[in-house]
């Protein structure tokens, strides 16, 4: 298992976000604008980084340290969704690519579990052979 922080090396999205303000209705504003970004493609080569230089070497070193029969790497953001509403590695375009590159180089053959979290609902997403398992936190319905 690969715990991964997605917080504290995490660059401010492409249109920084103001979810976090105390604005009435901040986060359905943010949601908003990440539709928008999305539906018009704004930001689509933003290179922003999710887990910064030194993680990502962690990461890579960690990732071939050993094999396993099945790797669990946890993000707590989604990592393979589609929705631009949510926040997710897909505002990072780049950084997702590298990342998921990574796994696909890495664990050829191998069967990889991502568990994510963040949205307040539960998802199995799929691509590329990886299984991705999002959950709510534990103290919603």
């Amino acid at each position: 298992m690969i715990n991964l922080d997605t917080r504290y090396n995490r660059d401010d999205h492409f249109i920084p976000s103001i979810g976090g303000s105390r604005v009435p209705f901040a986060a359905l504003g943010a949601a908003f604008i990440r539709m928008l970004t999305a539906t018009f493609g704004i930001g689509a080569d933003y290179d922003g980084t999710i887990l910064g230089d030194k993680q990502s070497d962690w990461f890579r070193n960690e990732l071939c340290a050993e094999r396993y029969t099945v790797t669990v790497i946890v993000s707590s953001i989604q990592v393979l969704t589609s929705n631009p509403v949510v926040e997710s590695w897909g505002h990072y375009p780049e950084a997702r690519r590298n990342f998921l590159d990574t796994i696909g180089q890495k664990c050829e053959g191998e069967r990889v579990l991502l568990l994510s979290g963040d949205v307040h609902h539960a998802e199995f997403s799929g691509g590329g052979g990886l299984v991705e398992v999002t959950s709510s936190g534990l103290t919603h319905r």
